[in-house]
């Protein structure tokens, strides 16, 4: 299983949050999903290796508004490509969102529109999962 270093707050694990600049192992998928979200870099045991240093190692010349910015525009591109790659229902060309979100083990309600199931899906931190 693969080490990471948490670079964003909000990072949870086993029920708990991980602080900022600590290195844990994960599994492989909750690793590549946590690097792909720009919340986590790959690491060791003991550390960083330089080749995988970044500007969005905290501490190394980013700003909390940078990372807050990068998050933004991140969250921003996530509920674009759900909102271009499904339909609410399936049908034409384009799987059905209800379904894929279903998949995926988000909470929704049965009445809920595009839009606010796109929001439930990034709130629930499961758009890695779902965008292609």
């Amino acid at each position: 299983m693969p080490y990471v270093l948490v670079t964003a707050a909000g990072v949870t694990l086993k029920g708990a949050y991980i602080a900022v600049d600590q290195i844990v192992e994960l599994s492989d998928k909750s690793a590549s999903a946590l690097i792909a979200e720009g919340k986590a870099i790959e690491a060791t045991p003991t550390g960083v290796s330089a080749d995988v240093l970044d500007d969005k190692v905290p501490g190394e010349g980013n700003t909390p508004g940078n990372q807050e910015d990068d998050t933004a525009a991140e969250i921003e591109r996530q509920k674009k490509a759900l909102a271009d790659q499904y339909n609410l229902d399936g049908g034409g060309t384009k799987p059905g969102l209800k379904d894929a979100a279903l998949a995926a083990g988000v909470d929704f309600p049965y009445d809920v529109t595009k839009g606010d199931l796109i929001d439930l899906i990034v709130a629930q931190g499961k758009a890695v999962d779902l965008v292609k």
